[in-house]
């Protein structure tokens, strides 16, 4: 019998050093931890760090249409806010929210059964974080929680979940600098996925 396949998305998060001549390579975060909990999915991660959403468009057919995931999962947005308030790069919620409805359009126009999951994005108050930030990412969060209900998607909100850990770990135990999660916060971002798939 096929085994499911499971597509992750996104940006360094989901990349997580994984080594991109190898088909295979999962790299060492929460996507290679959900490879371990379960070998019976054939599991595959195509995250390049760095990515905003407007770099996912560019590599879509090749990276996401080509595979016809039976699950799809995408982790994107911290970079657009990020690189915008760092280096100038370009940024609008709108132009943000219609770039990832066409992602969305593309699967379903391509493979109309495939499972999809929606992740909003997640980051603590130290390292790399700047409050300026914080108004642009709580609308990326509000707009992937929009588009998931729109589009009758899975949706997994992680800044509540990593609140809520921060209960009981340190920022620094969670992450390296705010946005980039340690090994526990991987493995919370693995929990947290197979919850809302029922993995």
């Amino acid at each position: 019998m096929k085994k499911p396949i499971y597509l992750f998305q996104g940006d360094s998060i989901t990349d997580c050093n994984r080594d991109r001549n190898q088909e295979k390579s999962l790299g060492d975060g929460y996507v290679n931890v959900l490879q371990s909990r379960h070998p019976e999915l054939s599991i595959y991660n195509k995250g390049i760090s760095g990515d905003r959403v407007n770099e996912l468009i560019e590599r879509w057919e090749n990276d996401t249409l080509a595979l016809k995931p039976d699950v799809l999962s995408i982790y994107i947005g911290i970079n657009d806010v990020w690189h915008h308030h760092e280096w100038g790069k370009p940024y609008s919620i709108e132009t943000f929210t219609d770039m990832y409805q066409s992602l969305i359009d593309r699967i379903l126009s391509s493979k109309r059964d495939t499972k999809i999951l929606l992740i909003s994005p997640f980051v603590l108050k130290m390292g790399h974080y700047k409050d300026i930030w914080q108004d642009d990412i709580d609308d990326i969060i509000l707009a992937v929680e929009t588009l998931a209900k729109r589009n009758q998607t899975v949706y997994l909100a992680l800044q509540p979940v990593f609140d809520q850990a921060n209960q009981v770990y340190t920022m620094e135990e969670l992450t390296w600098d705010g946005v980039h999660p340690k090994l526990l916060g991987h493995e919370l971002i693995a929990s947290a996925i197979e919850k809302v798939l029922k993995i």
